[in-house]
């Protein structure tokens, strides 16, 4: 039960700390556009650039995605937050015994990634030459 109300807290703490860079960058992005600092900034979606967008197009649609982002950042936040009640009732269905073998094999399957990301790294090094 430890375990479970540990990795709660955690994914609290981790959605929380998201939370507030999203909010902070948001009024960031929100400000320099209101003091004109710099041209609007943002980023095109997936084959945009490919389509001979002039500048004053490019600039339309970061306006129009500036004017959605906060929405869409709250509706993420109350998903992050849907997700996490979710699946704490979830695991309160689970017998102590159950959430002990869950644990391990979430453990498990970590060290494995782990242990996958660090085989690839080693790979994407230089060899050095003998």
């Amino acid at each position: 039960m430890k375990k479970h109300f540990g990795s709660c807290l955690v994914l609290s703490f981790v959605v929380a700390s998201w939370l507030a860079i999203q909010s902070g960058s948001a009024q960031e992005k929100k400000a320099d556009a209101e003091k004109g600092k710099k041209a609007a900034a943002g980023r095109l979606p997936n084959n945009f650039g490919q389509v001979g967008l002039s500048d004053e197009q490019k600039n339309k649609i970061y306006a129009v995605q500036a004017k959605y982002n906060g929405e869409i950042d709250k509706l993420e936040a109350q998903i992050a937050q849907i997700t996490m009640q979710r699946d704490t009732e979830i695991q309160a269905v689970l017998t102590a015994e159950q959430k002990t073998k869950l644990n391990d094999l979430r453990d498990a399957a970590k060290k494995k990634t782990d242990t996958g990301k660090a085989a690839k790294e080693g790979d994407a090094k230089p060899k050095e030459k003998g």
